[in-house]
């Protein structure tokens, strides 16, 4: 099915035959690209690689076909368009309440990306997806070509003129971090009042000028937006709080240095007000990770492989982003012991057996694949796949080795497996191929040699 087109790409939904859930395919002609906007394609593969959120779309596969010169992207779908479908399916009316979620969900990507060294670049509406179009949506970010590590000011103009904030409309003014929070700013804005504060290149003959000569003379929200704001479509027709208001003076700064981090602007009162009351991590996930702790390496490793790749339709991913996102306390991404130990306190499954703290700590260790001393979201996903796949059999193992098999051929190299498993599976060849016979044999024998040694482990302790 076509969802998009363009000059030079391509976007299909497609199904996964594995596992049957729906994908996007996006196809890009490369083969009379101009070599930067090549370059930002091949960049966007890059970060999305390195990205691990809930609320980031998911990059499962990418190909490079050097015959037919296409860029091929495997892509999370996510069915409720974006936040501009959601202002028309409104008309251009969104509660307020929801608004600030959606813009709680942007900043917590931002600072994930901000701390992650990444600056996004393009903040707009239309690149903040939806997974419906309800009033308890989650977002997903999208649209990362843009993107780059920052180091320092990045003197490129680069994003979407009505969404550029005023340093980057001035003349030996380069891109920081501030300038996401400004798009933020717009964004909010817009959602809000249902019009951009600076207008859209359609409203003057596709002609950029009028913006940037707007932005170049804006001086603050009060001088520059307050009337506008007031008298807009979504505050005439729907009343907006002052807290909405402040939120707004304080992103919408002139100055870049006068505006809150992503972290800082996570704390502002309008944002807080609307958030849901926390939930604690659901009876089923703790028994779920208490399992998960308890399963061999090569459990756990199919688990991450799997998890990494995006292969299961049982899992409610919606409920896993919002356990993980609520976790995480500091919105950075990265869930800690403590934010583990205080998710899971408030449940009385672990409360009452007087082993939160012992049970947290092991489950760290076994989840952490990589000894980050952390969990990423995709840690997280393979601890909650456990409770789908508990029983290390031939099925699990198989699935495993579908979804490390890239190309499809039934061969797998070590340099598919290693990513996933900490631990290579011994005797499977580095140097060549091999085939499913030869990964069944080796994992399960690798298997039950841990059971083994850890048998024999808890035996000389017993003796002594």
């Amino acid at each position: 099915m076509r969802l998009n087109s363009g000059s030079f790409s391509r976007v299909n939904l497609v199904r996964e035959r594995l596992s049957g859930a729906l994908r996007v395919c996006k196809v890009i002609d490369i083969k009379e690209m101009d070599p930067h906007v090549l370059g930002m394609m091949r960049k966007e593969v890059q970060v999305l690689s390195a990205l691990d959120h809930p609320n980031i779309v998911r990059l499962y596969e990418f190909a490079e076909d050097e015959k037919t010169h296409e860029l091929v992207l495997i892509l999370e779908y996510v069915p409720g368009g974006d936040c501009i479908d959601l202002l028309e399916e409104h008309e251009r009316l969104l509660p307020e309440r929801l608004v600030a979620r959606i813009i709680h969900q942007l900043l917590v990507v931002l600072n994930y990306c901000h701390k992650s060294g990444i600056t996004h670049r393009d903040v707009k509406p239309e690149n903040v997806m939806l997974t419906s179009l309800s009033n308890d949506a989650f977002c997903k970010v999208i649209d990362f070509g843009l993107a780059t590590p920052y180091k320092g000011r990045v003197k490129e103009f680069a994003g979407t003129v009505s969404y550029l904030a005023p340093e980057l409309a001035i003349a030996q003014s380069g891109f920081s971090m501030a300038a996401d929070i400004w798009a933020v700013g717009v964004t909010a804005f817009e959602l809000l009042a249902g019009i951009t504060p600076f207008g859209k290149t359609q409203e003057f003959g596709n002609s950029v000028e009028p913006i940037l000569e707007k932005l170049c003379e804006y001086e603050s929200f009060d001088e520059d937006l307050y009337q506008v704001f007031r008298m807009s479509p979504g505050h005439q027709r729907m009343w907006r709080s002052s807290e909405a208001w402040d939120f707004l003076r304080t992103v919408l700064a002139a100055d870049p240095e006068d505006r809150p981090t992503a972290q800082k602007a996570l704390q502002h009162p309008w944002l807080v007000r609307h958030q849901p009351d926390a939930v604690p991590i659901a009876q089923e996930m703790l028994k779920s990770f208490d399992g998960f702790s308890e399963a061999t390496k090569m459990h756990r490793s199919c688990l991450y492989a799997i998890a990494a790749k995006g292969n299961f339709a049982e899992l409610d991913m919606a409920m896993v982003g919002h356990a993980f996102a609520q976790a995480d306390s500091d919105n950075d991404g990265k869930i800690s012991l403590e934010d583990l130990q205080t998710a899971s306190k408030a449940n009385s499954w672990w409360s009452w057996s007087r082993r939160l703290q012992a049970a947290m700590e092991t489950f760290l260790q076994a989840a952490d694949q990589d000894r980050k001393g952390y969990l990423g979201y995709t840690d997280f996903v393979a601890a909650c796949l456990f409770q789908i796949h508990h029983t290390f059999d031939a099925g699990l193992v198989d699935d495993t080795f579908d979804v490390l098999d890239h190309d499809r051929n039934g061969l797998l190299k070590a340099e598919d497996v290693k990513p996933a498993f900490p631990r290579y599976p011994p005797g499977l060849p580095k140097y060549c191929s091999f085939g499913r016979e030869e990964w069944h044999h080796c994992v399960f024998r690798e298997a039950d040699d841990e059971i083994a040694r850890t048998r024999g482990r808890a035996h000389c302790g017993k003796c002594f």
